[in-house]
């Protein structure tokens, strides 16, 4: 026999036809395989017509229950110019009506097949005018041709890696940032340092923004990047891959299948990129192994991107609790899941900057012994990295970094105090209460008035109570001391605990007995440890001022304020 055989696959699948191939290749039969079955091209339908027309026959591999729509029409194809057709069968009950004859391939031999074809090709294909259809098995020249004019098709992916690492390293360096925000948040939790804790949160809320702006900006080169190095997997012999080019690249922005897909086709680029294996077998990559790397990497970022719904979750579950210390409790335990959201984008981060630099030294190597060994030609030298560019650009965002992270900073201080201007005749005073005020029920005696306000740092109160008769002008500090002890220092002791001896005060040059004080334990978690207690007499009407909270500038400024503006009216 002068010719070849076409051989098909009853399933359609490119690697079953291709093994038919090489089986009848080792016995001693010349074979053609549709390019697509190989993976180096994609065949039209005229160059299997034109294939069918110069071939001694037609063997297809039943290895599958039924035919699959792609087979019924390269049978039918084969119909047209009368070509003896052979089944062989392989774990597969499909019927091929139109066989001559049909065999297992497990008994197989090269006298069972010679005995049905017609050996016409050599006579068919001297009377075609085109060219001669391409066939790649047994002929090894012609593989070899075809593998070099593919590898034409390969392109250096490493610009778009190098854009890829720089930024990838700038949002990691901006996640650190973040990061340490968070850990030193959590830290001042325990703490009474409200102006701190209200830098770093701020400091987390931007930093967030800036990490998220940064990641999108690396996504283009990476993904640059990604789509062109996965379109070389085919360029260097790689077949039957789960995903095109279009879709591995696309997964990344599809909901729900970005969970996947992305550490799917990262595997394939890695096995693919493996020179370990046979370089001439187009499947050889699928027995490759993965990488823990990019498992590692895919774990971290799922990480990232889901434990901050769980904090998410805490947060808005403590709007509802009223309790101090359980909502102190929720806050740390939501932060502790941003840290450790934080941390897994870090080791993400990290991840992926080691991928794309070791999958680039794989492919180019790939590329190198693929040129010379299978495409037969020598491949062009890798070209220098050139990475001026890329640190000019890294220096102007580190730059930038740190001038926005140092201005940022001198802006992030506690907002001003709002104050309150308080004016009750009836109750003779006026005042002005710093911060929000605080929403009164019942009142634990008869008789009694008061007003609470608060600030991330402090509490102040106002208690006013009356008399039947008016209080003499004109007592000494020593009387005035005596009516302070039965009604301030009951007041004092049910909030923090004496210091000292009471003492004068004057208020709008009105005299007056302070007691300061250490607040109490709330349970919050606050160690307060400033207090000050002004008390007051005015006709009917005797007053205590009250403010505590952190041993800070802000609380005694607010504090010296509340004081002095407090007015005993008529």
């Amino acid at each position: 026999m002068t010719s070849y055989l076409v051989v098909l696959s009853a399933s359609g699948k490119p690697r079953e036809a291709l093994r038919l191939a090489r089986r009848l290749q080792a016995l001693g039969l010349p074979v053609w395989v549709r390019s697509s079955e190989t993976g180096v091209n994609t065949s039209t339908e005229r160059e299997l017509a034109q294939a069918m027309e110069a071939s001694s026959g037609v063997v297809i591999l039943v290895d599958s229950d039924q035919i699959s729509f792609a087979a019924l029409q390269d049978l039918k194809c084969a119909s047209r110019f009368d070509l003896p057709m052979i089944a062989i069968r392989d774990q597969g009950n499909a019927q091929v009506p139109q066989a001559a004859a049909t065999f297992e391939l497990s008994e197989l031999t090269s006298a069972d097949l010679l005995d049905v074809i017609r050996p016409e090709a050599e006579e068919k294909m001297a009377a075609l005018d085109g060219p001669p259809p391409v066939h790649f098995l047994p002929n090894p020249e012609s593989a070899r041709a075809a593998a070099a004019n593919h590898i034409g098709g390969y392109r250096n992916p490493d610009p778009g890696s190098r854009w890829a690492i720089v930024l990838l390293a700038f949002a990691l360096a901006v996640s650190l940032m973040e990061t340490w925000h968070s850990i030193a948040t959590f830290f001042l939790l325990d703490k009474d340092s409200p102006e701190r804790l209200f830098y770093h949160a701020s400091e987390i809320d931007f930093w967030s923004i800036v990490f998220l702006a940064s990641t999108v900006i690396a996504g283009i080169p990476y993904l640059i990047w990604f789509n062109r190095s996965y379109k070389n997997l085919i360029t260097l012999g790689n077949s039957d891959l789960q995903y095109t080019p279009a879709m591995a690249t696309g997964g990344y922005f599809i909901p729900l299948a970005n969970l996947y897909i992305p550490a799917a086709t990262m595997q394939t680029l890695w096995k693919g990129t493996d020179t370990s294996g046979s370089l001439s077998d187009l499947y050889a990559w699928k027995k490759s192994d993965g990488s823990v790397l990019v498992g590692f990497w895919w774990a971290w970022w799922l990480a990232a991107m889901i434990v901050p719904r769980l904090a998410r979750q805490e947060v808005q579950r403590l709007s509802h609790v009223t309790d101090e210390k359980l909502k102190a409790d929720g806050f740390r335990s939501a932060l502790s899941f941003y840290i450790f959201a934080d941390l897994a984008q870090i080791l993400a981060a990290i991840c992926i900057i080691a991928i794309v630099v070791t999958i680039g030294n794989r492919m180019w190597d790939r590329y190198r012994r693929y040129s010379t060994e299978i495409a037969g030609v020598t491949p062009e030298p890798r070209p220098k990295s050139n990475w001026a560019g890329q640190i000019v650009v890294g220096a102007i965002l580190l730059t930038g970094l740190i001038f926005v992270g140092v201005t940022h900073q001198s802006t992030n201080q506690l907002p001003p105090t709002e104050w309150h201007s308080i004016e009750q005749r009836e109750n003779g005073f006026s005042v002005e209460m710093p911060g929000q005020m605080v929403p009164q029920g019942s009142l634990p005696e008869p008789g009694r008035h008061q007003l609470l306000s608060s600030t991330p740092y402090g509490g102040f109160m106002v208690v006013e109570e009356s008399s039947d008769e008016a209080f003499p002008s004109d007592l000494t500090f020593e009387q005035l001391k005596s009516v302070a002890n039965l009604a301030l220092k009951p007041l004092v002791e049910a909030v923090g605990k004496i210091q000292g001896e009471p003492s004068r005060a004057m208020v709008n040059g009105k005299l007056g007995v302070q007691m300061d004080f250490t607040p109490i334990d709330s349970g919050s978690g606050k160690k307060w440890t400033f207090g000050q207690a002004i008390f007051l007499l005015k006709g009917k009407h005797f007053f205590c001022l009250l403010a505590f909270g952190a041993p800070d500038k802000h609380v005694t400024d607010d504090a010296a304020r509340f004081i002095s503006s407090f007015r005993a009216v008529d």
